[in-house]
């Protein structure tokens, strides 16, 4: 993966995502996916199922703490085609976050809409990679955005009411943004997005992960980050702290 552009970097700027396509080479893909089938299999907690579903494999919604659950998603989360790319956005130093994201969303048939939300209202600056393990369509709920949002000056709640998402004319800006198998989706921690419905006979999976770049100002290294690029650079005063 070659580093991205100044126009791509200028892009997730101002839009607040950037879409990078063929990231992962099929075999990966395919990996990840008898990774995650065989976990959906399993069933092994933490996870979430549909709204108001049975708890049974063909409705699991999300797998949780998934860099623990098999070296393949490790492996993917500390490659070169995901560091690269992102070292571009937040820098030369970076974390990945354990607390933070670190799941898979299955999104089986029928699979219910993701509510209109940012990742966090304000906090520490971080990007979402979304890494797909299938196509991402229109059909079966590929992410929605509004670009720009993240610019927005004015406070709105994590997750949006749906009353005010059909009130809300900035929400008649959403963009739908499809995204191919073993492609990448970055999001800005502050971008406004949902996904609708997944009507398609089949699942949409995607890995969602969090980076930020490290704290040079943090003395200690955070329990819930794990440095995968260069260093853990402390360039705080010395005999300032306290």
């Amino acid at each position: 993966m070659a580093t991205l552009t100044p126009d791509e970097v200028w892009f997730f700027q101002q839009n607040g995502f950037l879409m990078l396509r063929q990231c992962l080479d099929e075999a990966t893909v395919q990996d990840l996916r008898e990774a995650t089938e065989r976990n959906v299999r399993e069933m092994a907690d933490p996870l979430e199922f549909e709204p108001d579903a049975e708890r049974q494999p063909e409705q699991v919604r999300r797998l949780s703490k998934i860099l623990d659950r098999d070296p393949i998603y490790m492996r993917v989360a500390t490659s070169d085609a995901v560091l690269e790319p992102l070292s571009c956005l937040l820098g030369p130093n970076l974390e990945l976050m354990t607390n933070r994201h670190n799941h898979l969303m299955v999104r089986p048939p029928g699979s219910a809409p993701v509510y209109w939300h940012r990742d966090l209202d304000w906090g520490l600056p971080f990007v979402t990679a979304l890494i797909y393990l299938d196509d991402s369509t229109p059909e079966n709920g590929a992410l929605q955005v509004v670009s720009g949002s993240h610019l927005l000056p004015f406070p709105r709640p994590n997750r949006v009411p749906a009353e005010q998402v059909k009130t809300d004319p900035i929400f008649r800006q959403a963009l739908t943004v499809p995204v191919p198998a073993g492609g990448m989706l970055f999001t800005h921690y502050h971008l406004l997005h949902g996904a609708g419905p997944n009507r398609s006979d089949g699942p949409r999976r995607s890995m969602t992960l969090g980076y930020c770049p490290v704290d040079e100002l943090g003395s200690e290294q955070p329990p819930n980050r794990i440095c995968v690029r260069g260093e853990r650079a402390y360039r705080g005063h010395p005999g300032e702290q306290g």
